[in-house]
């Protein structure tokens, strides 16, 4: 076999298997898209629906033979796994990131992510927690506002701005070792694996988009658009003919019509 042929033959196994690996990614997105609207993650909903958008294009690219929209769900899929990264950072606490606040996933509106407080095989909901602390908080707030009233020469800003706050970093400190003693799954695990596995299938995407275009490609270039294909080659493989007698695809004469009256 020729090598134009081998190239065609592989073809629609690519095609295939580009086809079968953006189904998956558009069922796990869809999936991850119901919980950030439990969760109103706002930025991770406009995220989804984009990446949504470009899975759909390069779908319709695959079937129709586009190359462009092939290579346009490659490129954005880098752009997707940057962005996963950038949510497991959120969620491991790197640096100023904080998982219980993420800003900018949530633009923020103060919302946490939906498995904060519907993690896996907790022992005790965390959403009881979670208002206990705001009562607390709230005590600790009116305690800052009585002393501050009856005291207010002894304390500074500095210190009821620590005691209105609740001292934030006690507080993230005691969320963590309540839901690791507590929790089966911690809430950013989950995140972490839901992320996690959508760069692993983007990076499936990336692989098998640059193997489809640059086969779409090979075939587009081998493709005669006067004749077909290199037919004087093929059918010579098969039947013995003289190449004089038989014209080559790309000098085919070509003769005039005139319409009968």
């Amino acid at each position: 076999m020729t090598k134009n042929s081998n190239e065609k033959s592989s073809l629609p196994s690519l095609r295939k298997a580009f086809t079968i690996i953006v189904l998956l990614n558009i069922v796990f997105l869809i999936e991850r898209m119901v919980f950030d609207f439990f969760g109103f993650m706002f930025s991770m909903i406009i995220a989804d629906f984009l990446f949504l958008m470009f899975l759909l294009i390069g779908l319709f690219g695959v079937f129709q033979y586009r190359v462009n929209y092939v290579v346009s769900l490659t490129l954005t899929s880098m752009i997707w796994i940057a962005w996963n990264i950038f949510i497991i950072c959120v969620y491991l606490d790197i640096g100023n990131l904080n998982r219980y606040d993420p800003v900018f996933l949530n633009l923020n509106t103060g919302k946490t992510s939906w498995w904060l407080s519907s993690s896996f095989g907790c022992k005790v909901e965390i959403f009881n927690e979670l208002e206990k602390l705001q009562i607390q908080e709230q005590l600790d707030s009116a305690r800052a506002l009585d002393v501050k009233n009856t005291n207010s020469t002894l304390l500074n800003e500095n210190f009821i701005y620590n005691l209105v706050s609740f001292n934030s970093d006690s507080k993230y400190k005691y969320l963590n070792n309540f839901i690791s003693s507590n929790c089966l799954i911690p809430f950013y695990l989950i995140e972490i694996i839901h992320s996690s596995i959508m760069i692993l299938k983007a990076i499936l995407i990336i692989i098998f988009g640059l193997l489809v275009s640059n086969a779409l490609n090979e075939e587009d270039d081998c493709f005669d658009y006067i004749g077909g294909f290199d037919t004087t080659h093929m059918l010579s493989q098969n039947i013995n003919l003289d190449q004089g007698t038989l014209p080559r695809s790309g000098h085919i004469r070509l003769e005039p019509l005139y319409a009968s009256k």
